[in-house]
């Protein structure tokens, strides 16, 4: 109340409270702290002392609800001859409303766009000698304001007031969207992924890969990664100072990556892709929905193992730079020139306007996922499938797509290459002749026997060496005790070990779920306690790894036979009941369901 907040005296019996509407939490405050809009002035400031009535269960009088004139205030709503009685009333002077005209942003003035897609050490900015006078275009100087000296506030008395500094960042936003900035963090980290470390060695940050020996390889791949994209148009140069004040700069981040054979373990390709840091979106303005589909490993093994009992040729596709392909889904994005490229001598005088849908948005896998089947059915005739959204058809050949990696099946080699063609027009694409690794799982196809085997050895020897397993170790015939049940063991010590509890528990999911289901019970029992695992807990995961060291080189081998389906299901009833620790796990009490369908033979999906 502006009476109130001015030191004037207020009616006794009026009402001290007033409605305003309630936009979430503060982000400068507590949580408990809230942000609300004011109905009549358009304000939004932080409340500390408020109640949240979602019936209005408060107001006793309906005349305590104002009328809304924030709009107006904001400008958009054309005040009407009331509203301004309204606010003349109250003593407000109400701006005139902003027509759609001048609301419409100055059109995007793109720069020169001449080889700048050269990495730029220190030693060759003194050895290019450029005149940034010469390439740099000049930029108008924005006019600033002298600051407004506002007089000291006194009590009646005549006391000056100054108030505390802890609150001197805080302010009353005029206006909705300047609040809705996403919470600062105690440290900037300069990717959005700070929080998930890898542990994969092959896994790297920009300063990480510049500090190994191969630091040359990916160099190379940084150019070649910014040389591609500025020849797709997957932007354009612009201007700063041409940047809308309503539109956010995101940085642009760089995530290396080694690729290895699956068999050897060699590096054969060096990857370095540059991504936006989505971490800086803000939903309803930059980004809506984000849910992309990929295909199951049920439909991944069930197509496999229709290709191998018909005798049916299989390829395996890669879109190459798959997300960039899809056109960007709002024109909203302005992103930094990325780290170690300048334009024109100068990098930080212009940004890069995205045309095209660039990695690490949040929506980017569903951009893509739709772009790619609207391509696949529309321009293809492909028929998507309703149980799996990444599985589509035509006549007789089928593909199915995880991301950007696709196998493609069908009868007859001939038409098969012809349907690869016709993609490759639509999309950009590269071709293996056969199957041999998908998503990290070796796949190895007998034709004399009619066989296909399923292995992961790769990720087999990244797990022992997260535990720490040498060569030397002991091994383990079986994957867990067969006379001991685990427990939450709460007045045990904590798990102390060197290696990441979870990250291992999701490297074994992974590797129960595409090729080891024999480890399915052994992996869930240890997967339940991630939350607060005990020494018992981290031995139990020791002897997984140590079954996995004798059996490295095993998977799942498959013949298909036939056509059939088969499932195979039962339950413990209770089997992990134990009365020592009844009453302080009920948990133990519960049934342990498991089950396995085949189809022609080949175990195609299993859960414990």
């Amino acid at each position: 109340d502006s009476e109130l907040q001015g030191s004037k005296k207020a009616k006794k019996w009026a009402s001290r409270a007033r409605m305003a509407i309630y936009l979430g939490p503060s982000m400068q405050h507590s949580r408990s702290v809230g942000v609300a809009l004011s109905l009549t002035t358009g304000l939004v400031s932080p409340q500390f002392h408020v109640r949240y009535d979602d019936e209005f269960e408060t107001v006793r009088n309906p005349s305590q609800v104002p009328e809304s004139q924030w709009q107006v205030k904001c400008g958009f709503k054309e005040p009407t001859d009331i509203d301004m009685w309204r606010l003349k009333r109250r003593g407000d002077q109400a701006d005139p409303p902003t027509t759609n005209e001048e609301r419409v942003h100055p059109p995007f003035r793109e720069a020169t766009t001449r080889d700048w897609y050269e990495p730029i050490t220190d030693e060759e900015k003194e050895d290019q000698g450029i005149d940034p006078r010469e390439v740099n275009p000049p930029v108008e100087e924005e006019e600033t304001e002298e600051p407004i000296e506002v007089p000291p506030v006194t009590t009646r008395s005549g006391r000056r007031v100054s108030p505390p500094t802890r609150f001197e960042g805080f302010v009353a936003y005029e206006g909705v969207e300047s609040i809705f900035q996403p919470r600062p963090t105690p440290i900037e980290y300069e990717h959005p992924l700070a929080y998930a470390a890898s542990t994969d060695p092959d896994t790297l940050y920009l300063h990480e890969a510049l500090k190994e020996p191969d630091r040359l390889e990916f160099l190379r791949a940084m150019k070649s990664e910014i040389k591609s994209q500025s020849e797709n148009g997957n932007w354009v140069i612009m201007l700063r100072s041409k940047v809308p004040l309503s539109h956010r700069v995101l940085p642009a981040v760089w995530a290396m990556k080694r690729k290895r054979k699956i068999t050897t373990g060699e590096v054969y390709k060096w990857k370095a892709r540059l991504n936006i840091d989505g971490g800086k979106q803000i939903k309803g303005v930059n980004y809506w929905e984000t849910y992309a589909p990929v295909a199951t490993w049920t439909s991944i093994r069930t197509i496999i193992t229709m290709a191998v009992s018909k005798g049916w040729e299989t390829r395996q596709l890669d879109f190459v730079q798959a997300y960039p392909q899809a056109p960007v889904e709002t024109d909203l994005y302005i992103m930094e020139v990325p780290k170690g490229f300048q334009v024109l001598g100068d990098g930080q005088s212009y940004v890069l306007k995205l045309l095209r849908n660039v990695y690490g948005q949040k929506q980017a896998g569903r951009v893509w996922n739709k772009f790619l089947v609207k391509g696949l059915t529309e321009k293809l005739g492909f028929t998507q499938s309703q149980y799996d959204e990444c599985v589509l058809w035509k006549g007789q050949y089928v593909m199915v797509i995880y991301t950007d990696d696709t196998i493609v099946t069908g009868p007859n080699p001939k038409v098969l290459d012809q349907i690869i063609k016709d993609i490759g027009k639509v999309f950009d694409i590269t071709t293996e002749p056969m199957v041999t690794d998908f998503l990290g799982v070796k796949v190895e196809r007998d034709r004399v026997k009619g066989t296909f085997t399923l292995s992961q050895p790769h990720l087999i020897r990244s797990i022992l060496k997260d535990l720490g397993l040498q060569e030397n170790s002991n091994t383990r015939k079986t994957p867990a005790m067969s006379n001991k049940i685990l427990q939450k063991h709460q007045d045990s010590e904590d798990h102390n070990e060197s290696w990441h509890y979870r990250g291992v528990i999701g490297k074994l999911n992974f590797l129960e779920k595409s090729s080891r289901p024999g480890i399915a019970y052994a992996v869930h029992q240890c997967a339940r306690f991630s939350q607060n695992p005990k020494v018992e807990h981290s031995k139990a995961v020791k002897m997984i790894g140590r079954y996995l060291m004798s059996t490295i080189d095993q998977g799942i081998v498959c013949q298909p036979s036939d056509t059939s389906v088969e499932c195979f299901v039962d339950a413990d009833f209770a089997g992990n009941w134990d009365p020592q620790f009844a009453e302080l796990d009920e948990s133990t009490a519960r049934s342990r369901t498991g089950f396995i369908i085949y189809h022609g033979g080949c175990p195609i999906v299993w859960a414990s």
